[in-house]
C-alpha cells in the first residue's frame, strides 16, 4: 500500500536519483591585478513601477491628506474644547485645529501610501513619505497637490 501511495504521488522510487551529486570545485579567484572596479549600485537593484502606479499613489494620498486633515483638525478642535474658558469666544479653537491639521495631513497622506503600496510589493520608508509630505507645505496655497506630491516622491526615491 505506501508503494501504491508513493507512486500515485508522482514519486520516484529510484533511489539513485535521489542521492545528492558531489560538490564541485569552484574556481580559483583571479589575482589582484586583474580584477575589475566594483560595480557601484545596489546588490538588490529595485524593479521599475508598475504603469500608472504613481499617479494612484498620488489618489491615494490625497485621500489621505483629507482624512488625516479632518482627523487632525477634530483632535485640535477637542483639544481647544477641553482647555478654554467656558466664556471664550468663536476663535478659541481656530490655532489648535489649523494646527492638527497641519500635523495630520502630511501623517495621513504617508499612511495612506504605505499602506497602498505594501500590499503591491513596494516597500519604502514610512518616516521619508511623511518627510516629503511635511516638505510639501513648502508649496503654500497650493498644498492640496504639493503634500501628495512630496508624499509620493519622497516614498518612492526612498524605494527598498
Amino acid at each position: 500500500m505506501p508503494l501504491l501511495v508513493w507512486l500515485l504521488l508522482g514519486l520516484s522510487t529510484n533511489l539513485s536519483a535521489q542521492v545528492a551529486p558531489p560538490p564541485r570545485f569552484a574556481a580559483p579567484h583571479p589575482p589582484a591585478a586583474s580584477v575589475e572596479r566594483a560595480d557601484t549600485t545596489p546588490s538588490a537593484a529595485r524593479r521599475p513601477l508598475p504603469d500608472s502606479f504613481v499617479f494612484e499613489q498620488g489618489a491615494v494620498a490625497g485621500g489621505g491628506m483629507a482624512v488625516g486633515m479632518l482627523v487632525g483638525g477634530l483632535a485640535g478642535l477637542t483639544f481647544a474644547k477641553a482647555t478654554m474658558e467656558p466664556n471664550a469666544g468663536g476663535l478659541e479653537g481656530l490655532f489648535p485645529m489649523l494646527a492638527g491639521m497641519i500635523i495630520g495631513g502630511p501623517i495621513g497622506a504617508a499612511i495612506a501610501v504605505d499602506r497602498f503600496s505594501r500590499p503591491r510589493g513596494i516597500t519604502s520608508s514610512r518616516w521619508a513619505a511623511m518627510a516629503g509630505g511635511y516638505l510639501g507645505w513648502i508649496g503654500g496655497p497650493a498644498f492640496f497637490v504639493t503634500i501628495p506630491l512630496g508624499t509620493v516622491t519622497a516614498y518612492n526615491l526612498a524605494r527598498r
